[in-house]
């Protein structure tokens, strides 16, 4: 059903099945095909955030992090939760740029304070689960002695 509205160019059959593909959902896992089908998407509608900030993740799986960071940043231009939680990713881990907590931490904050969150919900999860994973380094970082 999925692929016959896609092909004829229905936009959110266009994000569905880059996401099958982009998670192996009852298709072989292909990130070039989910690319494909994110980038059919955008050129229907440029400003489809699915899209933007779903692109964004495939890049950030592949490792090609200055392409996704263009993504996140695209979508933080819009005010999307999903943005600030890929560039919070890329802060926390020092992915294509130094490591940078602090700036982390806002960057999920801002993400958080988006709520509630259209079709981000399954991302911005783990960036909670990172705040508690960087909160300890956080703090040791805060109070260590000179």
């Amino acid at each position: 059903m999925y692929e016959l509205a896609a092909k004829e160019g229905n936009i959110d059959a266009l994000v569905n099945m880059a996401l099958f593909h982009e998670y192996g959902y009852g298709v072989k896992q292909d990130y070039e095909k989910s690319i494909h089908l994110y980038n059919k998407a955008l050129s229907i509608n440029r400003s489809h955030m699915p899209a933007v900030y779903g692109i964004g993740w495939i890049y950030y799986k592949k490792g090609e992090y200055a392409k996704a960071k263009s993504y996140f940043k695209e979508a933080v231009g819009n005010g999307v939760a999903e943005g600030y939680n890929g560039l919070a990713y890329l802060a926390a881990k020092g992915l294509g740029e130094p490591k940078n907590i602090i700036l982390a931490l806002s960057l999920i904050e801002k993400a958080l304070s988006l709520a509630p969150l259209p079709l981000g919900c399954q991302r911005i999860i783990p960036s909670i689960l990172g705040t508690i994973y960087i909160l300890p380094y956080f703090w040791q970082k805060v109070n260590a002695k000179p």
